[in-house]
């Protein structure tokens, strides 16, 4: 059976249309509440699902011009962040084995944070963190 591992290289981040230039790495993290309904007697543990939240962050490369969609990236305000680990064309699935099929997560999020990262002999960074506005919608990419 052949691996269908895909290089993180690919990754995309876009706010509508427009591409997030410089992201260097994103994360997303989902969960789900639950409480308990053990009952005395019960001999192991039940749980009810709650609601679902989540959060994520990204790294980028931090834009000097200001032209390259972080701007759009601010703190307190929601929007909406179009994520693809495999990048809009699919990533290389290896030698012979053709493109992965492009996946498109939908985040609608507040946008909780910035950090910018400055370090003499290292490249300027900024981390957004994010938490989620709703649930994340995850399906196949159609241009």
């Amino acid at each position: 059976m052949s691996s269908r591992a895909v290089h993180g290289r690919y990754g995309e981040v876009y706010i509508g249309e427009e591409m997030v230039a410089e992201i260097s790495a994103f994360s997303i993290n989902e969960t789900a509440d639950t409480a308990e309904a053990t009952s005395m007697g019960d001999v192991a543990a039940t749980y009810r699902l709650g609601v679902s939240r989540g959060d994520g962050s990204l790294t980028a490369f931090w834009d000097a011009d200001g032209d390259g969609g972080q701007e759009n990236l601010v703190v307190g305000e929601c929007t909406t962040l179009k994520l693809y680990p495999a990048g809009r064309a699919g990533g290389d699935l290896g030698c012979d084995a053709g493109l992965s099929t492009p996946v498109e997560i939908v985040a609608k999020c507040w946008i909780t944070g910035k950090t910018m990262n400055v370090s003499m002999g290292d490249i300027i960074t900024a981390d957004y963190t994010f938490v989620l506005e709703g649930p994340l919608v995850e399906q196949p990419y159609t241009p």
